[in-house]
């Protein structure tokens, strides 16, 4: 096939919409759009909130960022080893006199799942909300933390 451009600096025509949709996959599959406005995305999840894991001796820690939703809009359920995650940040809008024009925030429920290690104590699991900030702690089992052994002279 033929491809013809106009000027060595303008990318030919076929590259360039090849490259947008590889973008447009990118989105999808981190962030739970596929590039339409304000999270459109038909039967994926509008949004997906970022999340960090950290882990130390006795617990491993999940952070997730969920600005606008309230503790009573999350659910957290562990079924076996796997912890689900879902909420749901409801559409404001503005008063009847205002008039918006441009939604770029994103709406609607949200839904994220974990494999948990064996090492976790699923009776103790927490979660907490705070400026935004869903923490979820999971306290690892007492076999599964670290212990010093003593050596003993014979």
């Amino acid at each position: 096939m033929f491809v013809r451009t106009s000027s060595l600096r303008t990318p030919p025509m076929i590259w360039t919409s090849g490259l947008n949709e590889v973008s447009r996959l990118f989105d999808a599959a981190f962030t739970g759009t596929d590039g339409k406005a304000n999270g459109q995305t038909g039967s994926l999840p509008k949004w997906v909130p970022a999340t960090d894991i950290a882990e130390d001796e006795s617990r491993i820690m999940l952070t997730l960022e969920v600005p606008g939703v309230k503790p009573d809009q999350v659910k957290i359920e562990v079924d076996k080893n796997r912890l689900t995650i879902k909420g749901e940040k409801e559409h404001r809008t503005v008063n009847e006199k205002g008039r918006v024009q441009s939604f770029e925030r994103v709406y609607g429920s949200f839904q994220r799942s974990f494999t948990l290690p064996e090492t976790v104590n699923t009776d103790a699991i927490e979660a907490t909300v705070e400026n935004g900030v869903l923490t979820v702690t999971l306290p690892k089992a007492e076999k599964a933390k670290p212990r010093e052994i003593t050596v003993r002279a014979s």
